[in-house]
């Protein structure tokens, strides 16, 4: 499932940039090559969760080439001891237009994040794989499984 998400577009972009579970290992049980299936260990499954948990995180994120939110909050800091806008432009390397943002609360503001669903969603398909004993190549009303 989470291979096939990377592999959906929505509005032109993948709905999952990395696939967060590719390192973790699968066992295979020893049986003729057309019988073979793959089983998961119970501490696989428990990571799997773990690892759906954090793809809860917000959909946007500002571009951090320049600021991050130590800086953010210095700079609203500043501007609330009566610092210009200008001088903190300088100072931090950005454009006025962003210390005006930041002082409105538009960008870099942990108060206005909200999180993304995709680890929620995740987690429902990873509990309907297991508990509808999908296999690869397999699809179900909840997606299919790579």
């Amino acid at each position: 499932m989470l291979k096939q998400a990377t592999v959906w577009k929505v509005n032109g972009k993948p709905r999952l940039a990395v696939n967060p579970v590719t390192d973790i290992a699968v066992r295979v049980a020893v049986s003729p090559e057309h019988f073979k299936q793959r089983h998961l260990v119970e501490d696989v499954e428990d990571r799997l969760f773990a690892v759906v948990d954090s793809l809860n995180r917000p959909a946007h994120r500002p571009n951090r080439n320049k600021l991050m939110y130590e800086k953010a909050d210095a700079i609203r800091a500043a501007l609330v001891a009566g610092e210009r806008g200008k001088a903190l432009a300088a100072e931090y390397g950005v454009s006025p237009a962003i210390i005006s943002a930041v002082k409105r609360g538009h960008i870099w503001n942990p108060a206005t994040v909200e999180p993304g669903s995709k680890g929620t969603e995740m987690r429902r398909r990873l509990v309907a794989a297991f508990d509808g004993g999908l296999r690869a190549g397999r699809c179900s009303a909840s997606g299919c499984i790579m």
